[in-house]
């Protein structure tokens, strides 16, 4: 029986070609992205909170056994710390968490449901399905992020799954953290009397004004304004403050309810990405190459967070398992299945 899952169904609407790569063949990058980990190190933490945690015990959690850079710890930290402070509901109760599902889909012989259900929780009296999400996009009023959240594949596959379990979801709780867009950035070197020092690059002497005093930014490019990249600390507590100032650039909350009319699409929706995925494994019995069965969508976004653009667009053969591309590995086509499941839309 093959799974149809929320992540699969997102990456074949996302780009079928996509979708050809991870779960048909079942490529894997061998590194992490970034991106990913700091999404499932949010998702961790959150949930460590939701179920009781301090905050330090949560970020523990959070980065236990998994390796990150100082500036995504310093991030992370910055973040928790931010979200300790906004205001959002209080869970009556936790209801249920990490509940895996592994459900017939009743309107194919070919395919099964299956995932993970991470919190469910009483939200002043009803029953929420919690679903904690980090984004590029904006997350305050009048945004289309919540718009499209409120059509997203993942969660009402979820619904569907919690009200066939006998969980009757009566709407979603969404906590979404806007990831942040500033850097560590260059700090100038300032002399012993607090002026910023540039040089001239052929000698390598300092630039001085012809008043005598030094000149403090760079002319042009054959100068260079000394400076030193922001440590991590430092950009820590900057983005601290700035979340401080303006958390509800970062953060936001919202209940929503579950409409059937809603669902009731999703469901045939999915019922026709079945159909489709069938429909293009027929296709490669005639493709010549089988990933030629799989449309590309090579749209700027679509490319943009996809692993596999760099030899997909290159056009090069893949062997399988002879001959992979560098970088990637073979492994199990729902590994999402035992990790969680990645939550930055």
């Amino acid at each position: 029986m093959d799974f149809l899952t929320a992540s699969r169904m997102g990456a074949f609407l996302a780009c079928p070609r996509k979708h050809y790569w991870a779960y048909e063949v079942g490529l894997k990058p061998v590194a992490e992205a970034n991106a990913l980990r700091f999404g499932t190190a949010w998702h961790a933490a959150l949930e460590a909170l939701a179920l009781g945690k301090e905050l330090a015990d949560a970020f523990d959690i959070a980065t236990e056994g998994k390796e990150f850079d100082e500036v995504t710890l310093a991030t992370l930290s910055a973040m928790l710390g931010g979200w300790a402070n906004f205001p959002k509901a209080r869970f009556e109760a936790v209801v249920a968490s990490e509940l895996e599902f592994h459900l017939p889909l009743t309107s194919s012989k070919r395919f099964a449901l299956a995932g993970k259900l991470d919190l469910l929780a009483k939200v002043e009296g009803r029953l929420c399905l919690v679903e904690n999400k980090t984004t590029s996009d904006s997350v305050e009023p009048g945004s289309t992020y919540w718009e499209r959240l409120r059509m997203n594949p993942q969660i009402l596959q979820y619904v569907d799954a919690a009200r066939r379990l006998g969980y009757e979801i009566q709407s979603i709780y969404y906590a979404v953290a806007k990831k942040p867009g500033i850097k560590p950035k260059e700090i100038p070197q300032l002399d012993a009397d607090g002026f910023k020092v540039v040089i001239d690059n052929s000698t390598g002497e300092r630039v001085m004004l012809g008043s005598g005093k030094p000149r403090q930014a760079a002319f042009d490019d054959t100068q260079t304004l000394v400076s030193r990249t922001e440590t991590a600390e430092e950009y820590g507590a900057r983005l601290a403050a700035d979340i401080a100032a303006r958390p509800e650039f970062y953060f936001a909350v919202r209940e929503v309810p579950v409409l059937d009319q809603e669902l009731d699409e999703f469901l045939s929706s999915r019922t026709q990405i079945a159909r489709m995925i069938l429909d293009r494994r027929r296709a490669q019995k005639t493709s010549g190459r089988p990933e030629n069965a799989w449309p590309r969508n090579i749209a700027k976004m679509a490319c943009g967070t996809c692993p596999f653009v760099n030899f997909c667009l290159q056009c090069v053969e893949v062997n399988i398992p002879n001959q992979l591309p560098s970088g990637f590995r073979l492994g199990d086509k729902h590994e999402e299945l035992t990790q969680t499941e990645e939550n930055a839309q």
